[in-house]
């Protein structure tokens, strides 16, 4: 991903202007202790300083971030928002809903985020002109994660889906190098994610399904090697080349003279070899289901080796 100055300077623009309006209607900084009717002010300063201070991190890359509670920033965020609201109805309206929206825009979950911006858009607020542009870009984001496939057969269906995905892709273009990059990315390879999975499940009933779920397991891995969650893809396809070695063996037992013997160690093998390599990577989550898959895997084909003595 590009790193400019602009991008860093838009990153934080928005919520520093957030932080500093509430700063000007709250007290702002002061040298005297605060007065107790003043104090809960000070909380939803606190709120904001943590938002803004995790607002500019690759949720595509690494993540979502976490709080000293072990909680994702922007989820206990909302949490901790709308408990000051409830405590606090209606006051500070635009800078709390347009930290609602910065959070809910972090999360990927864009109507929630539209939602809170048009508010703040048709207030008379220092913030109204950079939510109104925040509300059409969440708008657009919005309309790609509600689409739902649809077509008459399932070709018609598993085609709506995959040029769903390739708005997606361009979407993620077209927002490179901009603030919105990582969760544009990140919808696009959620999207990838879910046409992985209705794929797998529907590959009995389409032609070469097996092959096309292999290719989209594949391309995921191609498209998102820069993503946080590009092991999870990679277990995905170590999994596939198993279930293929388990399926062999059901419908060919392993006692039979029919039985595939060096097809059913490939198909361990090439599962083996990625459960491996993911096994490998310190650093991330997916290090001990690699391990426990292995192991798995390991006894599953010393069983069958055992049959087709």
């Amino acid at each position: 991903m590009r790193t400019t100055e602009w991008t860093v300077t838009r990153g934080v623009r928005d919520l520093a202007l957030a932080v500093m309006v509430a700063s000007a209607l709250l007290g702002g900084c002061r040298s005297v202790p605060t007065p107790p009717e003043t104090r809960p002010h000070e909380s939803l300063m606190t709120i904001l300083a943590e938002l803004q201070l995790h607002r500019g991190e690759d949720v595509y890359r690494f993540g979502y971030p976490a709080d000293v509670t072990g909680q994702n920033v922007f989820r206990a965020s909302l949490i901790r928002l709308v408990n000051w609201e409830q405590q606090r109805p209606g006051q500070w309206e635009d800078i709390v809903r347009y930290a609602k929206g910065l959070a809910f825009e972090a999360l990927g979950e864009f109507e929630e985020a539209a939602a809170q911006f048009g508010r703040v858009a048709v207030l008379d607020t220092e913030l109204s002109e950079a939510a109104a542009e925040r509300l059409q870009v969440d708008l657009r984001l919005a309309e790609l994660a509600n689409f739902e496939p649809e077509g008459e057969t399932l070709a018609l269906f598993l085609l709506s889906m995959a040029e769903n995905v390739d708005r997606w892709r361009r979407e993620a273009a077209l927002r490179e190098g901009t603030e919105w990059e990582a969760v544009a990315r990140h919808g696009w390879e959620q999207a990838e994610m879910r046409q992985a999975e209705i794929l797998r499940e529907v590959r009995f009933s389409i032609e070469r399904g097996d092959e096309r779920y292999r290719e989209a397991c594949q391309q995921l891995i191609e498209h998102h090697a820069d993503s946080h969650r590009v092991h999870q893809h990679w277990l995905r396809l170590g999994d596939h080349h198993r279930d293929l070695a388990e399926r062999l063996a059901v419908f060919s037992p392993p006692s039979q003279t029919a039985f595939d013997i060096d097809t059913f160690e490939q198909l361990v093998g090439a599962a083996r070899t990625i459960y491996l390599q993911v096994e490998r990577a310190d650093g991330f989550r997916e290090k001990l289901e690699a391990r426990a898959r292995l192991a798995a895997l390991e006894q599953f084909a010393q069983r069958v080796r055992e049959d087709a003595r």
